[in-house]
């Protein structure tokens, strides 16, 4: 799937459901949750149907991953099939006229018996004169089968990848269909508030971005101090800066909570580099990756985005935050689980990457990745703001890229 095709399938999303006053849209299967009696259990409500949101996108998100990754795999593929049958026939060539000008038999030319066999095994066990070839020849008989044996291989291969992409292809339009129904549930939630209710539920999510960026600004400062502890007692050039960080995370918050936009663009698909995946972060990097993160609190969710400033979603976010330290990952959160080197969670170091495994359908390794923050907290777009969080036991696996 191009970015383009990605940016108007998230356009379009954003554009049908208005991302504001949208009735939820009943599902047989999922009930639409009861109406709230308090601040508390509404914001609870509103913060699972966000993660359910969040999961489905990510799942959305890593099959336009596999999608690229077959689509690349099937021209790789077609490169290699006309190599090999342009080899295949060449070696058919080399050796028709070798045998031909060599050898004749009272049933013909050892060239007609060849070309006329069900197979070569058969060919060689029925040759009654086979030790008249020399090993010239047989040299040129064995490439004809290598040749042949390798088309055949790929041939297979590339049917398996047009068949996985097939599948793939009914697995994202029930995704986009899941992903639809999510987003209606989450906006439809909020637009059923009473009014009282509704004003309550817009402040409070105000005052959390505003205590959340006067925490990132402690957290910042703390994790430029560790960096020069690090470097014995000297400042690093370069790493985490906390007044640039601070002028960053300082954004009109009223704004920055305000209802999404009606425009949303997908993020560009790295195909990422697995190869540089098993080493540590160094501490410069892991500032600047926190320092990217932090700057976004507040920011809204939005399916297949990574806009500074306006809209992410959960593998747009730690894939921007790492490319603003010079690393590049995929668009997706199992792509990311893939490259990743495997740590416990008690192992963590801030910058690093945790992943959630959701309960939606067609999941893949990580239906959901926040940065690690340190402390126990990490940084991520839950499915509808760029927020920090707890990490607990839904974050079932952790990983250090680069």
């Amino acid at each position: 799937m191009s970015n383009r095709g990605r940016a108007i399938i998230a356009a379009s999303l954003a554009f049908a459901l208005g991302f504001g006053g949208v009735p939820a849209i009943a599902h047989a299967d999922e009930p639409a949750p009861a109406a709230p009696a308090t601040l508390d259990e509404a914001w609870a409500t509103y913060g699972e149907l966000s993660m359910k949101v969040a999961e489905v996108g990510e799942s959305l998100n890593d099959t336009y991953y596999e999608l690229d990754q077959a689509e690349q795999n099937k021209a790789d593929l077609g490169v290699k099939i006309e190599a090999s049958t342009a080899r295949l026939d060449a070696a058919k060539i080399a050796l028709g006229e070798r045998v031909a000008s060599n050898y004749k038999t009272g049933y013909g030319s050892l060239l007609d018996l060849i070309l006329g066999a069900d197979s070569f095994d058969s060919l060689v066990s029925t040759m009654h004169y086979i030790d008249k070839l020399t090993q010239a020849d047989l040299d040129c008989l064995e490439e004809v089968k290598t040749a042949d044996a390798e088309l055949k291989k790929e041939q297979a291969e590339l049917t398996e990848t047009e068949q996985s992409l097939r599948s793939l292809a009914e697995q994202k339009e029930q995704q986009l269909n899941d992903l639809k129904g999510s987003l209606e549930k989450q906006q439809g939630y909020i637009a059923g508030l009473s009014e009282p209710l509704r004003a309550a539920f817009d402040e409070k999510q105000v005052s959390e971005i505003v205590a959340q960026q006067a925490a990132a600004v402690e957290a910042l400062a703390k994790q430029e101090a560790n960096l020069a502890a690090n470097n014995g007692g000297t400042a690093v050039a370069g790493g985490g800066d906390v007044a640039n960080a601070v002028a960053a995370i300082a954004q009109d918050t009223a704004s920055v909570a305000a209802a999404p936009s009606t425009e949303a663009t997908a993020a560009p698909v790295s195909t990422g580099d697995s190869s540089s995946a098993g080493s540590s972060l160094s501490s410069d990097a892991r500032a600047k990756i926190l320092e990217a993160a932090y700057s976004q609190l507040g920011v809204q969710y939005v399916y297949g985005a990574s806009n500074p400033g306006e809209s992410f979603d959960c593998s747009g976010l730690t894939s921007w935050a790492y490319s603003q330290a010079g690393i590049d990952i995929p668009h997706s959160s199992a792509a990311q689980a893939s490259m990743a080197e495997n740590k416990s969670l008690d192992e963590l170091q801030p910058g690093d990457l945790v992943f959630w495994v959701g309960n939606v359908s067609a999941s893949q390794s990580g239906n959901h990745v926040a940065i690690y923050a340190g402390d126990g907290q990490i940084i991520h777009a839950n499915g509808s703001v760029v927020t920090t969080g707890t990490l607990n036991d839904n974050w079932t696996s952790a990983g250090s890229i680069v």
